[in-house]
């Protein structure tokens, strides 16, 4: 019970509130990234993927494929979680070559860490 409180309080505080009618932000997107970066670390598996998976979709609605990178290389950390080897492969590639066309070497070194 004690590690369920702090997970339920977790789940109520990252709520989103998006309407059907409101227009994704790119606050919203960051938003959304970092609850699923947060919800991961908590293996909160299944959330993490839903906003990670909504996050890519909104990034490439707003053409931020910058952020869709990150999208991608957390469900990449998903699937590796659960041994799927190559859809986290594949993940991560996709990834990879948004981080290369940016110049993103951060991003590049942490996907390589990550195939590596």
């Amino acid at each position: 019970m004690l590690f369920q409180l702090p997970c339920i309080v977790l789940c109520i505080f990252l709520k989103t509130g998006v309407s059907a009618s409101h227009e994704i932000t790119i606050a919203d997107l960051e938003k959304n990234l970092f609850n699923a970066d947060s919800l991961f670390e908590i293996e909160q598996f299944q959330q993490s993927c839903i906003l990670f998976q909504k996050a890519l979709s909104d990034a490439r609605k707003l053409d931020r494929m910058d952020l869709a990178a990150y999208a991608l290389k957390g469900l990449g950390n998903i699937a590796y979680t659960f041994f799927n080897l190559e859809k986290a492969e594949q993940y991560y590639r996709d990834a990879l070559l948004i981080f290369h066309d940016d110049g993103d070497r951060r991003g590049e070194v942490k996907i390589y860490n990550n195939l590596g």
